[in-house]
């Protein structure tokens, strides 16, 4: 395992955590909050890098990459204009089947008679 906690670790526990980033893009204020209890931290990015290089890991370097939780609407390959494109794919969807339910051909309504029984002037069953 790569670094070490300053808190007691307990197998099983949940925590609820959220980053907030200082608007030069370095700092970092955590709120990591527990049963009972909430931490705040600051921190600063470093380059992955200066990590392995303080602890002679650099054949490791990979292992201090890390890519930050993001919302969706964010993430890399996903925008806003591709969500109005889907948005706009499903309504046009909707509209042609609407379109298609409404117009098959007759009204909906059976009437008896006919070959299927029903009322005839024929004579009766003996």
């Amino acid at each position: 395992m790569l670094g070490e906690f300053y808190w007691p670790v307990v197998r099983g526990q949940k925590t609820f955590n959220s980053d907030f980033e200082s608007s030069s893009g370095k700092g970092i204020l955590s709120r990591e909050e527990s049963k009972g209890e909430v931490t705040w931290s600051h921190g600063e990015r470093i380059d992955a890098s200066v990590v392995a290089n303080a602890f002679k890991m650099t054949d490791k370097l990979s292992n201090f990459k890390r890519e930050d939780a993001a919302p969706v609407l964010s993430a890399k390959g996903i925008g806003c204009g591709t969500v109005i494109l889907i948005l706009v794919v499903i309504f046009v969807v909707l509209i042609i089947l609407s379109t298609c339910s409404s117009s098959s051909g007759g009204s909906g309504y059976r009437s008896s008679g006919g070959s299927y029984g029903g009322y005839s002037s024929g004579g009766g069953h003996k």
